[in-house]
């Protein structure tokens, strides 16, 4: 991998139109109508999660992640609305179960880990339309919030173009034959539990390859590098 990855998480940014968003009792920063952009950076949505965490209620979490992973793009309110009302006439979860589910995934996060966490709103705790590209951001943050731990990391689909890039280009590497092809093992766009343990093996043997060299490098550095690079930088 190339070494010009960005130094610190916080200073990426999406630009969001605040009135256009779902509002969850008026969580920053999401208490304007405001109808001009809003620059909302990782550190900006972790400040949430920090919030969550100390009320104990997740759904602005849910809220403010979904908005920083959508950023200007036009469909991105519509489907929160899916995810928190329901869609075609098919009615959504209550919003009382809905964080329920979500304290219980942030509850095996802190517990047993990401791929824990992972499982609950994948499986059992499955929230309608809310899938892993975004319930992979509200894990991430909630990780952030609490420091003491390892986060888990963002899967969504470019991060998942990404690996099967890599993953192809070294088919012929003694630990990669007889293994997974790169098309099956990337394909989305619900990404089984197994891949995501994977996905965060990979991540974490990265960084610490990387470290080697004598700069500190982390898994999420080794995520933003992924998310913000061309196919061509996966040397």
């Amino acid at each position: 991998m190339s070494a010009a990855a960005p130094k610190t998480w916080s200073t990426v940014t999406r630009l969001i139109v605040l009135g256009r968003w779902v509002r969850f009792d008026r969580c920053p920063p999401f208490d304007s109508d405001a109808a001009s952009p809003l620059s909302l950076s990782r550190e900006a949505v972790t400040g949430v999660a920090r919030q969550c965490r100390e009320r104990e209620l997740w759904l602005p979490l849910l809220v403010t992640s979904f908005a920083w992973g959508w950023g200007s793009r036009g469909f991105g309110p519509t489907r929160l609305r899916w995810v928190l009302n329901g869609k075609a006439g098919l009615p959504g979860l209550p919003t009382s179960e809905i964080e329920e589910r979500l304290a219980t995934a942030v509850d095996a996060l802190d517990r047993r880990g990401a791929g824990a966490a992972y499982q609950s709103l994948f499986d059992t705790g499955r929230i309608s339309a809310f899938g892993p590209a975004f319930f992979t951001k509200f894990l991430y943050f909630a990780g952030r919030a609490d420091k003491a731990r390892c986060p888990a990391l963002i899967l969504d689909a470019r991060l998942a173009r990404q690996m099967r890039s890599f993953w192809q280009r070294r088919t012929h590497q003694p630990y990669a034959v007889n293994g997974p092809s790169a098309r099956w093992l990337w394909q989305g766009p619900r990404w089984s539990p197994r891949r995501y343990l994977i996905y965060l093996a990979f991540m974490s043997r990265a960084a610490t390859q990387l470290s080697m060299s004598g700069e500190r490098w982390t898994p999420e550095l080794i995520e933003l590098l992924l998310f913000r690079g061309s196919r061509s930088d996966l040397t």
